[in-house]
Parts: C-alpha cells; sequence; structure tokens
C-alpha cells in the first residue's frame, strides 16, 4: 500500500507563514516520523519539501501520485502569493487524497484549494488541526479503505431456478419435521406455490439484489470504487460441501452454542444442521481464497442447495472477524466490509420499521453477531430459537444489543454511488414473535428517515454497528468519491 507524500511551504528565510527562518525540514520528518510509526504497513513515498511549481518537476510529481494507492498534500507555509492551479491539478479523480493543514502556516493555501476542488468529483478529504492526532486519524481512514483493494466478494446467488415441487418436498421434509401436525399443510401448499416460481428474485426486483439491475455495471463501480473484486460460483457447490461435513465436529458445535447461550427454543437437531452448514462456509473460504462471502439464502434453500438455515453459520464467521451476510445483498455486504475494514467491527445486516409517535427505529433480522465489538472483544449474552418467519423451524441466534450504546446505521449504493447514514442511541431489545427475531431498538430521527428515504438506491436493508461512527464514516465516503446522504438530518 504506498501514499505519495508531498509537503507545500516557503524557503525558511523567504517572507511569508509560518515566519522567517521557520524550519520546514522539521515539520516533515515529525509528520513522517508519527506516521511511519502509526501505519508500519503503508510506504509513504516522495515527501520532499517543494517550493515552487517548476512545471517538468510538478508532472513528474503527478505521475508518481498516479501511480500511488493514495495521495497526501500537507501545507506547511506559503509565501507572498503562490499560485494553486498547479496544486490543483495534483488531485486527480479516482485518487483518494488528504489535503492537510499546518495551523497558523498553511491557511491561505488550504482555503483556497478546498473552495477550488469543491464539486469537482474529486476524493479530497481536508484537514486542518493543531493536533497530528487528527492527521493520523485521516491516514487511518484512507488505510481503512485501501485495505478493500483486492478483497474477493463470494456470492452463491443462482441465474435459474432448477427445481420441481416434488423435488422441493423432499429437499424440505427435514425442515417440515419440526411443525406442528395441523400447520404442516399448509407450509407444504405454500412450498409448492414457491417451487412453481413466486417469491424468487432473478432480476433485481428484491430490493436485496440490486446488483441484478445492471450486473456488469455494478462490478465495474465494486472495482472502480472499492477494488473488490466479485466472484460468482454454482450453488450447487453449497450442496455438496454439506454433504462432507464432519457430523462429529458439528455435533461439539452446536453443543458449544447451546452450552454458551441463555437457552434453546428450537430443536436440537436444527442447531446441529447449523453447525454442518457452518463447517461447510469454512471450507469454502479456506479453499476458494475468498475474503468474505453472501449467500442467497432463501432461494437457495428452496433450490434444496442450502440444506440448513445459514443464521447461526454466519453469526460465528462473523464472531471470528470474517465477513459473511446474508441474502446476497450485495450493497449490505460491501457496507459491513467499508465498517470492518474502517474499525474492526462487525455489522448487523437487517430491515427496519418505524415508529413515528416515539422517534424510534427497530433493526430486526434473524442474524447478528454476538461479538458486536469486534472479534477480541466480549459476547453479548444471546439465545437460539427458531427462525422468525419460518417461525417453527430452523435455528437461529438471538443477540442481546447493548442498551444506551450509540448504533450507527449505513448502507452503501454501489450503482448510484451514494452513501446513506444515520446514528442512533440504542434504547431496547423488542421480543415478539412477528417477523425477526432480532429487534434493536433504536431512538432516532423516524419523521426525518422518512422524509429523506430512497427505496430505488438503498432497498430496505441497513447494516448498524455498535458506537459513533459517522466521522469515519463521512471521510471514507469524501475518500471514495461516494455521495452522502444523512437520512435523519
Amino acid at each position: 500500500m504506498k501514499i505519495r507524500t508531498l509537503f507545500i511551504s516557503k524557503e525558511g528565510w523567504q517572507v511569508g507563514w509560518p515566519y522567517l527562518g521557520f524550519d520546514n525540514e522539521e515539520v516533515r520528518s515529525s509528520v513522517l516520523g508519527r506516521l511511519r510509526e502509526r501505519f508500519p504497513e503503508v510506504e509513504f513515498t516522495g515527501g520532499e519539501v517543494l517550493t515552487d511549481y517548476e512545471p517538468t518537476e510538478m508532472e513528474r510529481i503527478r505521475q508518481e501520485i498516479r501511480d500511488a494507492d493514495g495521495f497526501l498534500l500537507y501545507i506547511i507555509g506559503h509565501y507572498g502569493y503562490p499560485e494553486v492551479e498547479p496544486l490543483e491539478a495534483l488531485f486527480q479523480p479516482g485518487k483518494p487524497s488528504i489535503l492537510a493543514n499546518h495551523l497558523y502556516g498553511g491557511d491561505f493555501v488550504f482555503i483556497q484549494l478546498c473552495e477550488r476542488i469543491r464539486g469537482k468529483g474529486l476524493q479530497v478529504l481536508p484537514v486542518s488541526s493543531p493536533d497530528l492526532e487528527d492527521l493520523e486519524w485521516a491516514v487511518g481512514v484512507m488505510q481503512g479503505l485501501l485495505r478493500l483493494k483486492g478483497k474477493r466478494v463470494l456470492v452463491y446467488a443462482p441465474d435459474e431456478i432448477r427445481m420441481s415441487p416434488e423435488g422441493l418436498m423432499e429437499i424440505t421434509a427435514p425442515y417440515l419435521a419440526d411443525v406442528p401436525e395441523e400447520q404442516r399443510g399448509k407450509m407444504m401448499a405454500m412450498m409448492k406455490r414457491i417451487a412453481a416460481g413466486h417469491y424468487l428474485d432473478l432480476t433485481g426486483a428484491d430490493q436485496a439484489h440490486q446488483w441484478r439491475r445492471d450486473e456488469e455495471r455494478y462490478k465495474r463501480n465494486m472495482k472502480e470504487v472499492f477494488g473488490l473484486e466479485l466472484l460468482r460460483r454454482d450453488p450447487q457447490e453449497l450442496a455438496e460441501y454439506y454433504k462432507k461435513a464432519d457430523e462429529r465436529e458439528a455435533e461439539k458445535i452446536a453443543e458449544r452454542w447451546i452450552e454458551e447461550a441463555k437457552g434453546i427454543k428450537c430443536s436440537r437437531q436444527g442447531v446441529v444442521n447449523a453447525a454442518k452448514l457452518y463447517l461447510a462456509l469454512k471450507k469454502i473460504i479456506e479453499e476458494t481464497g475468498a475474503d468474505s462471502l453472501t449467500p442467497d439464502c432463501g432461494t437457495l434453500i428452496i433450490m434444496g442447495c442450502m440444506p440448513a438455515f445459514p443464521c447461526l453459520g454466519l453469526f460465528q464467521l462473523l464472531n471470528e472477524g470474517f465477513i459473511a451476510t446474508a441474502e446476497a445483498d450485495l450493497d449490505s455486504h460491501v457496507s459491513a466490509l467499508l465498517g470492518r475494514y474502517l474499525f474492526g467491527r462487525p455489522g448487523y445486516v437487517s430491515n427496519h420499521t418505524l415508529d413515528l409517535s416515539h422517534n424510534r427505529v427497530t433493526y430486526l433480522h434473524c442474524m447478528a453477531p454476538s461479538k458486536l465489538y469486534g472479534p477480541d472483544g466480549p459476547s453479548a449474552e444471546y439465545e437460539i430459537i427458531h427462525h422468525g418467519e419460518a417461525h417453527f423451524v430452523g435455528a437461529v441466534p438471538r443477540v442481546e444489543f447493548p442498551i444506551g450504546e450509540d448504533l450507527t446505521t449505513v448502507k452503501v449504493s454501489l450503482l448510484e454511488k451514494k452513501l446513506a447514514l444515520r446514528h442512533g442511541k440504542i434504547v431496547g431489545q423488542v421480543v415478539d414473535e412477528k417477523a425477526c427475531v432480532n429487534k434493536v431498538l433504536v431512538e432516532d430521527d423516524a419523521d426525518k428517515i422518512l422524509e429523506n428515504y430512497d427505496w430505488m438506491a438503498f432497498g430496505w436493508h441497513r447494516v448498524s454497528f455498535v458506537g459513533d461512527w459517522r466521522r469515519e464514516f463521512k471521510a471514507a465516503a469524501r475518500l471514495a468519491g461516494l455521495e452522502l446522504v444523512e437520512e435523519d438530518r
């Protein structure tokens, strides 16, 4: 990872800010020394102090910036009335850049540059502070963003439905075994309707599948904005890996989950099946070299490619620091990746409801991690119950989110190149048998969220992180070239 650095100032004994005889080298060496110590995996190239803008030299520097992963321009001072056009030309489309100001030294140039680059689609994060910690923070955000480059996202999603009602009945028999006798016939009739093609999305009609609206453009945007690579593989692989999973190992994992849980309100076999699927997903990660994955779970369950509900398997993978999300929702998946690489915490992908009377939002889904502060942090308490909408079957974790904590909620739209942002306070945990099992109650401006809603860009899902991470996401949006939409402002 290379960040091309450049310092701008006046010659020491030239008239101008900060003052006559100012030592540029002291600032330069101090800044670079701090950054190199703080970010050992980053190569800070260049680093010279420029006191005039000779055209040939400026073009050489511009080429080196083009070849780097990011750019840091630090304004130490200025002389007389320096030209800013040559400096403006250093900022290039598609190149994440930081424009930093040495307070009481570079202000004259810094302010003009910020104004000149405004509205030109350049990915520039301004930093003006007497504290080097603020520059380190900005470089940390850039580093987190650049860590996404080259990561491989594996999605299991079909391009056609290969299923007959008869085949579906054979596949779903293990699920239906837990359904009360009086409900089983109704469940089977519903599954037959699904097999006939209902509820299945192959075109992007489902809000979770924005990428299906224009898959080629979506893949280009993934690459251009975040440097991510999209991998698609035959969903039937999941069933094959599941068959090969070690039953005894699955029993041990299931037993551990049950022992750690506050309680269990589903069949034990459902937990064992989920553990087998976890082992299958883990093996897929090892053998494909994927950096993250998301299966189109509902569709794959219907097709017989996913012989168990994935919620506990994804819960475990997230707890281990791996990004694994549900429903082949790539916008939510990328949002979760962004948070993971910016500040090391897992994202909770969920639907949400709006309580306009009390200015509250409920974020609800059937899968959530319990290591909400990252893989090295404490685990929240959880219980294991049946899947929400399926109601009688499956095994999923219901996690107790920390009341009183901040919750930052985001969603990337890669087709629209936007980032939605909200922030609230966790005020409760709702227990209600309707809909998804995890229901995190958050105080936020529900009226404003509804007023600003953009379903076509962001759909229904959002991704929530425990903590106040608004500043980090705003900075990342600037550096990634995403339009920021503050939904609750």
